[in-house]
């Protein structure tokens, strides 16, 4: 998931929403970046869902 989302960070994507079981580091790096703001979604708009958080201390 982290070599993932860290590609994801460097892309051109953007306005992605979250919802996943595992939340990692590199979901910060996407944010930080803008990549994710959840303003696309019909669900929980501007949320990030997920079941439960694994990483560094820069994800907590």
């Amino acid at each position: 998931p982290n070599t993932v989302g860290a590609l994801i960070a460097q892309s051109d994507l953007k306005d992605l929403g979250v919802h996943t079981e595992m939340l990692v580091d590199s979901f910060v790096d996407m944010y930080e970046a803008g990549k994710i703001t959840g303003k696309r979604k019909q669900l929980d708009v501007g949320k990030i869902a997920y079941a439960f958080a694994m990483g560094t201390e820069k994800l907590y």
